[in-house]
């Protein structure tokens, strides 16, 4: 769980957990899934496409479901990374 921060006393959260239906609309939720499935593939891409410079085996990439957000993974042959 985020702990909500503050700015000053009285004030709105400067930080507040994402959860739908509680912090956030529930109409919302496929934007927020889609944005963050997109993130997450762009961010995972950045990390082959490192490695590939770099000289390491490329193993594989995936997506997942993890409590109704999505994740995703970059898989290099860890002989390579140092």
């Amino acid at each position: 769980i985020v702990w909500l921060l503050r700015a000053k006393p009285n004030e709105e959260p400067v930080l507040a957990p994402v959860l739908p239906g509680v912090t956030v609309p529930l109409s919302d939720f496929v934007a927020y899934f889609v944005a963050l499935l997109l993130a997450g593939i762009v961010h995972e891409l950045g990390h082959a496409v490192a490695g590939v410079s770099h000289l390491c085996a490329l193993e594989g990439m995936g997506l997942s479901i993890v409590v109704a957000f999505p994740t995703a993974y970059t898989e290099l042959r860890s002989q390579d990374v140092d």
